[in-house]
């Protein structure tokens, strides 16, 4: 009885799991083609000739830059080894941060770095920490956090983003940065 059940087990994952499979591949199979286009269609790829990479075109930093380009914008955009940030009125704006996990104690604002031992650093530290890696030209603007509306995950999180002084809010890629 126990070997019947074990292949019927069996059975039935190679039943629901091959199916599940295919549509994944073949939706990647249809997605990457177009996406590469898109991609080497890009001023960020005709610019810095990077290779493609899965889902590059959606990162927020390569939106911004393909917006900055097309539109002329007064912003620089700026690489340092491999960390990409930008520059506007005198300003330094920082990407790439996972802006769900902060918080706002007794007036000081913090990232909550591991949520299960609730390891916090402040933003000032964080700053600071992000602000080594700058060329050192910019070292000595004031920086703060480029957050978009999609960043945050929940209502009471994007309230509160919007009072934080660390970050600079924009709603899209598509409005004014």
């Amino acid at each position: 009885m126990k070997k019947f059940l074990n292949v019927v087990g069996i059975g039935l994952g190679i039943i629901i799991g091959v199916p599940i499979t295919l549509v994944v591949c073949i939706g990647y199979l249809l997605f990457v083609p177009f996406d590469i286009i898109r991609y080497h269609r890009m001023p960020y790829h005709k610019d810095f000739k990077n290779k493609y990479r899965f889902f590059i075109t959606f990162r927020d930093v390569v939106k911004i830059y393909n917006r900055i380009v097309r539109e002329q914008l007064p912003i620089e955009y700026i690489k340092n080894n491999d960390f990409e940030y930008f520059v506007k009125d005198s300003q330094v704006l920082l990407c790439g941060w996972g802006y769900d996990g902060f918080e706002q104690v007794d007036g000081e604002w913090f990232f909550v770095l591991d949520g299960e031992c609730n390891t916090k650093m402040t933003m000032e530290e964080t700053i600071g920490n992000e602000k080594d890696l700058l060329k050192p030209e910019h070292k000595g603007l004031p920086a703060k956090f480029l957050i978009f509306y999609n960043d945050i995950t929940n209502a009471e999180k994007f309230e509160q983003a919007k009072e934080c002084p660390y970050f600079h809010y924009v709603f899209s890629v598509d409005e004014d940065i």
